[in-house]
């Protein structure tokens, strides 16, 4: 698919420090998965532009698009996939570098009870959104306390949902990311061949290795 080969370019093109390139070809990739009603897709390159931005400290649309990432897969996804985790941590992550540190508890408590029913406490993703959790409230200046924190996650793990826990996770072999879908929704599958755009200089790493 196209856009997939747009978003290779990208990736390389940060990479190479080259935003503005980088930034043209996720532009490019998500008005191509949005032409192919591709909502995961859609997701992806909003998260690349959303990660481009948070890079060059333009937090608030940074933010912007993270959410509209969020939205996107939650529509597909459902509020409980592991997915919508990651999602809530990048959006916790732009919040909290334009200081938004209440905002920020509010979507990390979402997260970490996710997580929490997906993958248990000690998975590594949990663990990073539990340490995320507390530096926010470092800068809030409240006391953390995990064993506090069963308020807000067992509600939940209610619902009759236990057998979606039993779902066993895998690693994605590109992004080497937990997920519990057929296929991993946070990048690609495969890595195809960068499509060559005339781009003044600039040349895709695929080509020049």
């Amino acid at each position: 698919m196209k856009w997939e080969q747009y978003k290779t370019n990208a990736v390389e093109a940060v990479l190479q420090g080259n935003y503005p390139i980088a930034e043209r070809f996720w532009g490019l990739a998500l008005k191509s998965a949005d032409d192919s009603e591709a909502p995961l897709a859609i997701s992806i390159c909003l998260d690349g532009l959303g990660d481009l931005c948070l890079m060059q400290d333009k937090f608030a649309e940074a933010e912007g698009y993270y959410r509209d990432s969020l939205n996107k897969k939650t529509e597909t996804l459902g509020e409980e996939h592991p997915e919508i985790a990651m999602g809530l941590n990048n959006l916790a992550g732009a919040l909290c570098a334009e200081g938004k540190f209440s905002e920020a508890e509010l979507m990390l408590k979402k997260a970490l009870a996710i997580l929490f029913r997906v993958f248990g406490a000690t998975h590594p993703e949990t663990r990073w959104t539990i340490k995320s959790l507390m530096s926010v409230y470092r800068e809030l200046k409240k006391p953390f306390d995990l064993s506090e924190a069963a308020a807000w996650i067992q509600p939940s793990m209610e619902g009759g949902k236990e057998k979606d826990a039993a779902k066993q996770p895998v690693v994605c072999a590109t992004c080497h990311r937990w997920h519990i879908a057929p296929q991993c929704p946070f990048c690609t599958q495969i890595r195809l061949k960068a499509l060559a755009l005339s781009t003044g200089e600039w040349k895709p790493l695929a080509e020049t290795q």
